[in-house]
């Protein structure tokens, strides 16, 4: 079991240059209840409320002499604040690496093919299960381990070791997501997949008109398509797929306004309503114009390799559903290459064309 990391604020750890910021937020000092699988909301506001992970966002802020962990920042190395319990959660492979390379070293033995060699598609899905099975979802767990560590009597913004509650196989929607991130950080660093990580947070409310919170790992591969792993919610799903009237909204704000455009009448997409009395072929026809609309300002070049990427990238998913990590690997490559070549104005339409795109193919296969 590694060292208890027990350090109280204005304390560094052996941490150089420290700096203990000011002004950190109430929301993150004295959070929201912490979401729970179980609380888990039907129903909820789509717009999430995402102040407390923005207000993090490319900061660049230390806490105690480390980075602090916020979207889109780099994970190992950082301290995280948490909701809840208020803990600043220490998480650095360096120092502290037995209970990571243990999970790195089960990731990879999982992510192999028969012949010995890691396929690269395995990975994702590798980190997801490990690290489900490693870290069972306990509040219980957490408030024990918490106590434990303050001694019984725990202050907010106190250091503690994500490390111990690997090795206790205990945590939350926070010490799963920071896990998961911190693996697939090292994994890209390692050169086994080449995507961005982020550990994302909100918060929004319940149908009973309570406030949660939760957090996850958002993995944007190198052809731009968005994952969403969520052990609490036992959950690893495309962000494409998701609908924010389901379970949690993960869509981050910018995504909520291009989607609230998308659904606002039929003005940009008429995917989802069209008139009851029109035939697959009128419905085709809708879809044709409002492609043409959207795509009337691009090169054939460009329209050309946009189709590309979002063919390549559609039968990429089918290959992983389906297990063929080989097949996998090659559309991703001609996806990512054809991603690579999108003009600016190219990628600002890409993700709307992409819903368009989908729908043309459903129509042509009823």
């Amino acid at each position: 079991m590694p060292e208890r990391l027990t350090l109280t604020p204005g304390n560094n750890d052996g941490d150089d240059n420290r700096s203990l910021i000011t002004g950190i937020p109430d929301e993150i000092m004295n959070p929201t209840h912490n979401h729970t699988p179980e609380a888990a909301p039907d129903e909820h506001d789509d717009s999430g409320l995402w102040d407390y992970t923005e207000v993090f966002a490319n900061r660049g802020d230390k806490y105690e002499g480390r980075p602090l962990v916020g979207r889109d920042s780099p994970i190992d190395g950082g301290v995280y604040f948490g909701a809840y319990g208020g803990e600043a959660i220490v998480v650095d492979t360096e120092k502290y690496p037995d209970e990571y390379n243990k999970l790195l070293s089960e990731i990879l033995e999982q992510s192999k093919d028969g012949d010995g060699k890691i396929v690269r598609s395995k990975i994702l899905q590798s980190t997801f299960d490990t690290v489900s099975h490693k870290m069972k979802y306990s509040q219980e767990g957490v408030d024990s381990l918490l106590s434990e560590l303050g001694g019984g009597s725990f202050k907010n913004g106190t250091k503690v070791n994500l490390a111990d509650f690997i090795s206790e196989g205990i945590g939350v929607c926070r010490h799963q997501a920071l896990v998961v991130g911190v693996l697939l950080e090292r994994l890209k660093k390692e050169g086994h997949i080449r995507g961005e990580v982020s550990v994302d947070r909100s918060k929004q409310y319940n149908p009973k008109g309570e406030l949660e919170g939760h957090a996850w790992v958002r993995y944007t591969g190198s052809t731009g398509d968005v994952v969403i792993l969520d052990i609490a919610q036992s959950k690893m799903i495309h962000l494409v797929d998701v609908d924010p009237r389901e379970g949690w909204n993960y869509l981050r704000p910018e995504e909520q306004r291009d989607r609230a455009a998308q659904s606002a009448g039929d003005a940009v997409v008429h995917s989802e309503v069209v008139a009851v009395e029109s035939t697959i072929e009128e419905r085709i026809a809708e879809v044709d114009k409002d492609i043409a609309d959207l795509t009337k300002h691009l090169d054939d070049e460009q329209k050309l390799l946009m189709d590309r990427y979002i063919g390549n990238k559609l039968n990429k998913q089918d290959a992983q559903k389906e297990g063929r990590g080989n097949d996998s690997s090659m559309f991703g490559q001609f996806a990512g290459d054809a991603y690579r070549q999108l003009s600016d104005d190219t990628l600002k339409i890409v993700h709307v064309y992409e819903r368009l795109y989908r729908r043309r193919e459903q129509l042509y296969s009823k």
